[in-house]
């Protein structure tokens, strides 16, 4: 018994799973995160943006997909930790999709038809088995965040930057059937960002920052053995996004705009409207169409959920962040 080209399906798609999107806030955003990233999920769109967390963290989602419970397909899960240390911040993150019940039929090529028909009516149409596939990412991340003033050379005129810099070691781990796959993995990120206030001389017009995300620069290779492996290509991820904060109203704005250039240039967007920073309301748009969601924040918990409607069915997400000060 086996599945046809299981092999060969297992190289042709590895690592895909690292595509499917972290955190309630960042997919309700439709992934346009590069530039914002600073919340428990930062690691995944821009290990830079986690030096802005300078507290202890613990983070999770969980994440049913194409389905509701007890009936989805597959189950996308996240948790993770990250602390400051010595004027930096490291964080440990573990993300794992899994298929349960896979149908297992056997492998009819090659065979005459009435051999095949015979083995086809000797099932009765059920399979021979079930299998499960069960893929597993571990991130070791490193960011520090980098202040100083630019002079920009007139009038003793200085202008405040932040740049903060971050880099994912990260592990791979699949198995499908009776194939294991294993691989290793490097992501560089860094942000520029400074406030339009200093640059303009004028009060109350907000931050800019640019970012990029070198994903998987070193061509992280997926090797299934038997001299059957594969590489992940890698990725280069832009991102700007403004970010206003009404203060009579103690309200904030914050647009953002991503682009991909692993598969082509994908683009997304999203915009998130934070009240009190208490709560959030939020919506985007990605490749696989329009995304909304919400959060709220209570003390040192948040909890943040993201909707995203596609051509399958609606994906949900969400997650949450516990922190001490």
């Amino acid at each position: 018994m086996a599945i046809l080209a299981l092999d060969a399906w297992a190289a042709k798609y590895a690592g895909e799973f690292l595509e499917i999107g972290l955190g309630g806030r960042a997919c309700s955003m439709g992934g346009a995160f590069c530039a914002l990233a600073d919340d428990g999920s930062g690691f995944y769109w821009n290990p830079a943006g986690y030096s802005r967390n300078d507290k202890i963290q613990f983070s999770g989602m969980f994440a049913p997909l194409y389905g509701g419970l007890g009936s989805n397909l597959a189950n996308y899960h996240h948790i993770g930790f990250s602390m400051p240390f010595t004027g930096a911040v490291v964080g440990v993150n573990w993300i794992r999709l899994s298929v349960p019940d896979i149908p297992l039929f056997p492998n009819l090529d090659g065979l005459s038809y009435n051999t095949r028909r015979d083995s086809i009516q000797a099932m009765g149409g059920y399979p021979a088995g079930y299998f499960s596939d069960s893929e597993d990412a571990f991130f070791f991340t490193f960011a520090k965040m980098n202040r100083f003033n630019l002079d920009l050379g007139w009038s003793y005129f200085e202008v405040p930057i932040e740049v903060p810099i971050g880099m994912n070691f990260k592990m791979i781990r699949q198995s499908l059937h009776n194939s294991e796959a294993f691989g290793l993995g490097l992501d560089a990120g860094m942000q520029i960002r400074f406030d339009l206030d200093h640059l303009a001389g004028s009060a109350g017009l907000g931050d800019v920052c640019f970012a990029l995300n070198y994903q998987d620069f070193t061509k992280t290779g997926i090797d299934w053995g038997g001299k059957n492996s594969d590489a992940i290509p890698a990725n280069i991820k832009t991102g700007i996004a403004y970010l206003h904060h009404i203060e009579k109203y103690n309200c904030g704005l914050n647009f953002s705009y991503d682009t991909d250039r692993r598969w082509g240039n994908e683009s997304r967007w999203g915009a998130e409207f934070v009240y009190h920073n208490l709560m959030s309301f939020r919506m985007g748009q990605e490749w696989r169409g329009w995304t909304f969601g919400a959060g709220g924040r209570y003390r040192q918990f948040a909890l943040d959920y993201g909707f995203i409607n596609t051509d399958l069915g609606v994906v949900n997400r969400l997650s949450f962040q516990y922190y001490i000060k």
